[in-house]
């Protein structure tokens, strides 16, 4: 979808298994400038339906989705099988090698400045769009 500027907006699909921080995610991407939420679901199984029906999408994953490596498989689903850029979010950064490993295409710690996850969804959709 492109922007009144020419820019092309940033369609996001956020996955995040607690209501409040999903929520919270929900309600800073929807009003940054250049982003639309498809999207906020709290497990894998949605998140693949949508990605599928929304191949465009940039999916933001939780890496501690409940279940064993659920986070970690959810990404090596979607960016090896569909071909959909990733950005992993995790409060352990730990995980960043793995998440990174897994195919997505940035980590941000919850941690992090809000800044640094919207530049990640731009940087990720950037490189789908290449």
């Amino acid at each position: 979808m492109i922007g009144d500027q020419g820019a092309r907006r940033v369609r996001v699909l956020i996955v995040e298994d607690d209501r409040r921080v999903r929520g919270a995610l929900h309600g800073f991407v929807s009003v940054a400038d250049g982003f639309d939420v498809i999207a906020a679901v709290g497990d894998a199984a949605q998140a693949l339906d949508l990605a599928r029906a929304n191949p465009d999408a940039v999916v933001l994953v939780d890496l501690l989705l409940p279940g064993p490596d659920t986070g970690l498989e959810l990404l090596r689903t979607l960016t090896g099988l569909l071909g959909v850029p990733a950005v992993a979010l995790s409060i352990r950064v730990d995980l960043a090698e793995s998440a990174l490993a897994a195919g997505a295409t940035r980590f941000v710690d919850k941690h992090d400045a809000p800044d640094d996850l919207l530049t990640a969804l731009r940087a990720a959709a950037a490189s789908s769009y290449a």
